[in-house]
């Protein structure tokens, strides 16, 4: 049974999944060799950014090992380019290492780019692991440009996740306003 070397480029979600659906398609007739390149040396679930403002201590990242324990290589890098002709993946490691890797397979599963906010404005890129844990840094208060944005974080930073939600609505969202029924 021949070897066949299959390079994913991206840990997203697509990366994960093109994994997991080669070794269900060819893992029983191929022996399959795969490497997976991405710079982090874990998976970031970047639909759960927002979490550590409701949980603090959550996790949203999960080691490779945690998801692929077995048959995986993780290259921790970027790609510089890619050869389709010879079928040869440059890549620089995060240890300044420049690599270069073969492949019979190659899936480009790099993600996207969001534009967000900017924290002058009050935004909160919520983009990576570390900008999801630095919610809970209190900002200055020049920046807060919108009075009702101000009360939110002031609540948010001076109750608990539990104490927050004991508390009526309008009494920090909107404290100079009032509901009529």
């Amino acid at each position: 049974m021949s070897t066949l070397t299959c390079i994913i480029i991206g840990g997203g979600y697509a990366g994960i999944h093109a994994i997991r659906s080669i070794q269900r398609r060819m893992g029983q007739t191929v022996r399959l060799r795969i490497i997976l390149v991405d710079p982090s040396p874990y998976h970031v679930q970047k639909v759960l950014l927002f979490k550590p403002a409701a949980i603090k201590n959550s996790t949203i990242k999960i080691p490779w090992k945690k998801i692929f324990p077995t048959n995986l290589k993780v290259i921790q890098g970027a790609v510089t380019s890619i050869n389709h002709v010879d079928k040869v993946i440059h890549l620089k490691e995060t240890s300044d290492e420049d690599n270069t890797l073969a492949y019979d397979i190659a899936v480009v599963a790099v993600g996207s780019v969001f534009q967000s906010v900017d924290s002058n404005k009050g935004g909160i890129p919520l983009i990576s692991a570390e900008h999801g844990n630095k919610i809970y840094i209190p900002y200055n208060k020049e920046m807060l440009t919108n009075y009702s944005h101000y009360y939110l974080m002031k609540l948010r930073f001076t109750q608990t996740v539990e104490a927050r939600f004991q508390q009526p609505f309008d009494q920090y969202i909107l404290p100079k306003w009032s509901f009529v029924s």
